[in-house]
């Protein structure tokens, strides 16, 4: 049993799946990729056993195909074999990888353990770009540690899709384009989310104790959180905002990139807002140096001064629409 396909295909889709796999485990089949054929596709699987992904590719095969390939052997390989034309061959437990005169034989589990895709009816919930929901992330927690606290919830509210983030310190919201079927909260971990919302456009359902997210050549499966959580929706509306500061984008950016740049060996530099009768005020005082910026702009409200980290509003001012 043998099949032909372009490397760099291969390699991108391998590496994608891949992702979901943990580094430590006790499991050798959950450091594999299940390759499997159906007829002029092939689908890669991996899985943690709390996520499932698999990702879908055009392929030349002259019989069906099942086998198991470990991703970093695969992977290592595939960087020093170079382009071209990849021939998969399996037999038994045995599987090859060959590109010209290059050729990788590996010893593999036997592909039948491979964990089984979950199956179950599904309830469709909603179909979206989940794109936008990487803008929120920049005030979620670095890690899923907590998810009683820090998971981050994506929203189907009929009107669309609503994406919360929030670390205890900084908490951000985005109202994104969505076709929704009911609503639902879908809660997730903040590393799922990340990694979700790199796929773009796909449809999103619930199935058991998974949530589906379904694309044109993926599918990605992510086992539901068990805890609440925060409802940030209700923290966003018992906040309220008695200050307002008008400011152009690009200003804004410009004065915080400079306050940056003093940072030195430090991963960032405390930015001082400072109300003015006219404007604000930006200046920061590091070893390195000490800048100062006046800002004319409308205020609404007494603010004093605000202390601000130049790396969060610098990546926050960065992935906002140019407005």
């Amino acid at each position: 049993m043998n099949l032909t396909v372009d490397s760099s295909l291969f390699g991108s889709a391998l590496a994608l799946v891949s992702s979901v796999a943990k580094t430590r485990t006790t499991l050798p089949l959950l450091h594999c990729a299940r390759l499997a054929t159906d007829g002029t596709t092939l689908h890669l699987t991996a899985t943690d056993l709390d996520c499932f992904f698999s990702k879908s590719i055009p392929v030349k095969c002259d019989s069906p195909l099942t086998c198991l390939v470990p991703f970093r052997l695969a992977k290592e390989w595939l960087d020093g074999a170079g382009k071209g034309q990849l021939t998969i061959t399996a037999d038994g437990r045995q599987t090859t990888l060959a590109i010209g005169s290059s050729k990788l034989k590996l010893f593999t589990e036997d592909a039948s353990g491979f964990p089984a895709w979950p199956t179950g009816e599904e309830t469709e919930i909603a179909s979206a770009d989940l794109k936008p929901v990487h803008d929120v992330m920049l005030a979620s927690p670095e890690s899923d540690a907590r998810p009683e606290l820090f998971s981050v919830p994506i929203e189907a509210d009929g009107g669309g899709m609503v994406s919360f983030a929030g670390n205890g310190l900084f908490m951000a919201v985005r109202r994104f384009e969505g076709k929704c079927s009911s609503n639902r909260v879908i809660r997730l971990l903040p590393t799922l989310v990340t990694r979700i919302a790199s796929l773009g456009h796909c449809s999103i359902s619930e199935m058991d104790n998974f949530y589906v997210f379904r694309g044109a050549d993926f599918t990605f499966l992510a086992k539901k959180l068990t805890s609440a959580g925060i409802d940030w929706r209700r923290t966003l509306n018992g906040w309220t905002f008695p200050t307002k500061v008008v400011l152009m984008r690009e200003d804004l950016l410009s004065a915080v990139a400079s306050c940056h740049v003093l940072r030195g060996m430090e991963r960032m530099v405390r930015v001082f807002f400072i109300q003015k009768e006219d404007g604000i005020q930006l200046s920061a005082k590091t070893a390195t140096g000490e800048f100062t910026q006046f800002i004319s702009t409308r205020t609404e409200g007494d603010f004093g001064q605000v202390v601000l980290p130049s790396d969060n509003i610098l990546a926050t001012l960065r992935s906002l629409d140019d407005e």
